[in-house]
């Protein structure tokens, strides 16, 4: 039995005595079924297929000599799990497997999946050509990240409830990889606004395995952030262009309320934060504003806040997005 064989570990979760195939990932040996992953994903289908070289039946494993086919494969150990979990949920802790719950069930009862889960899931199922777990994961992250207005005044906050700070950067490649560009925008939206040192740094996974932005996107964020803060003071701007509204009763005090300055100001230091799209009422309560001009400014800003989503993807340099603003 070689050194390196020696330092290799069994997979607590996928490691079955009958098993037909070994697949070492870094220093973790997982026992699984050629069957069932070849009826998952056509690349482990022809990789199966191919006639094993005679050194890899009998090769050395931390169990004694292979009796089944070794294969090696270039991916971490702990991306790998969550792969097998996302497929093969029975006796693994697995939420992947339960997305297509998450469109239709609130998720309180399992629990929502980390960013690492399912980035492994998108990247190795974009590698192995398995199309439903990658397609799985989208749905999830377009219900975080949407193209419709509607749909994201319906969060409290951008991204997943298990969705860290920085695992924006994530999404943003995820959908890059996939191909899902309607995504982008509002990824870029949450990334923008992060300390600009580390939106350049990116960060570690938990497997050692790095995340960064690319050049070109990295740019964007930060072109973005300036547009977005002008946005930001524009939406808080529109309501003087209303005041005083049509059918104002009390035309002087709307148009130089005491309060309304202070709470203006109040607003912008909130709004200039950085993201136009803050959620609730910017406008409530007020102080010294008829119901008339109230109305007035609530309509301005649903105006450009339309105008402003819709602008999005131009925003963030995306480009155009087809569909973009209708709900997924």
């Amino acid at each position: 039995m070689t050194e390196e064989s020696t330092q290799r570990r069994r997979d607590d979760e996928f490691w079955f005595e009958d098993g037909s195939v070994n697949l070492i990932a870094g220093d973790v040996e997982f026992r699984f079924y050629k069957g069932l992953l070849g009826s998952r994903s056509p690349v482990f289908k022809d990789m199966f297929s191919m006639p094993q070289p005679p050194e890899v039946i009998g090769a050395p494993t931390p169990s004694g000599l292979s009796e089944v086919p070794t294969v090696h494969l270039t991916d971490t150990p702990e991306a790998f799990r969550e792969l097998l979990r996302a497929l093969f949920p029975d006796g693994a802790n697995s939420k992947v497997a339960q997305f297509p719950i998450i469109c239709e069930l609130s998720p309180e009862a399992w629990g929502h999946p980390t960013a690492f889960t399912i980035a492994s899931c998108v990247r190795l199922g974009h590698k192995y050509q398995i199309d439903s777990v990658v397609e799985h994961c989208l749905r999830y992250l377009r219900k975080y990240y949407p193209s419709s207005l509607d749909d994201y005044n319906q969060l409290w906050y951008i991204g997943p409830p298990e969705f860290v700070s920085m695992d924006s950067i994530c999404v943003v490649n995820l959908a890059r990889l996939t191909g899902a560009t309607s995504i982008i925008p509002t990824a870029i939206v949450d990334a923008c606004f992060k300390t600009p040192s580390k939106l350049m740094e990116g960060f570690t996974w938990p497997d050692g395995s790095h995340e960064a932005l690319s050049s070109q996107d990295l740019a964007r964020c930060l072109d973005a952030r300036i547009l977005l803060m002008g946005q930001s003071i524009e939406r808080v701007d529109c309501k003087y262009s209303k005041l005083p509204a049509t059918g104002c009763k009390q035309h002087l005090g709307c148009q130089s309320s005491g309060g309304l300055l202070t709470e203006v100001m109040k607003r912008v230091r909130v709004v200039s934060n950085g993201n136009p799209f803050v959620a609730g009422d910017v406008f409530a309560p007020i102080q010294g504003l008829c119901p008339s001009c109230l109305e007035a400014c609530r309509e301005c800003d649903s105006e450009v806040m339309k105008r402003m989503w819709a602008d999005l993807p131009e925003t963030t340099g995306v480009g155009k997005i087809p569909g973009w603003g209708n709900h997924q």
